[in-house]
């Protein structure tokens, strides 16, 4: 997670630039993320620190989007390649229909999606029918805190997208 202190440091992406260098990482298999917040507190600097990663052919990502007034508007002005929505709107979720309007958004910008702490089969089938296309949570039969597991059938589940990821959450 890049902080918004290391987005206004003018200094700081020159010196990422030389670091991935030296490492000799693949730079498109580095994202970086920072938070909706932040970006919009610096709304220009982090869309410069965005065309500056794009240029070293790295990824950018707003993370636990969705919590400003406006968080589409940021969007359209911070070019960022993934937006991962704050898992506060998925544990409030009351019916699946509450995911259409934001992930169609999301794809008619152009935006990757990151849906994390998808805990049940419900909030799994009701993202992936609206196009998510990467998902953060527990996995269908893993188990959960009392024991239980959760069973999943892959073919209740109508392939919305080609673009879906189940990961793993981390232990």
């Amino acid at each position: 997670m890049i902080t918004s202190n290391s987005v206004a440091d003018d200094d700081f992406i020159k010196w990422l630039t030389v670091a991935i260098k030296a490492a000799r990482l693949p730079s498109d298999a580095v994202i970086f993320q920072i938070t909706e917040k932040d970006a919009s507190k610096f709304v220009r600097q982090t869309g410069e620190f965005i065309a500056s990663l794009k240029k070293m052919h790295c990824q950018a990502s707003i993370g636990r989007f969705g919590l400003e007034a406006k968080p589409f508007q940021l969007l359209e002005t911070v070019q960022a390649d993934f937006v991962k929505i704050d898992g506060s709107h998925i544990k409030t979720l009351q019916k699946p229909g509450d995911v259409i309007t934001p992930m169609l958004t999301l794809q008619s910008m152009g935006k990757l999606s990151i849906v994390p702490m998808v805990e049940n089969t419900a909030q799994l089938t009701a993202f992936w029918q609206c196009g998510a296309n990467y998902i953060q949570g527990l996995p269908p039969g893993a188990p959960l805190g009392n024991g239980l597991r959760l069973q999943h059938r892959r073919s209740r589940l109508r392939p919305a997208t080609q673009h879906l990821r189940v990961l793993n959450r981390p232990p």
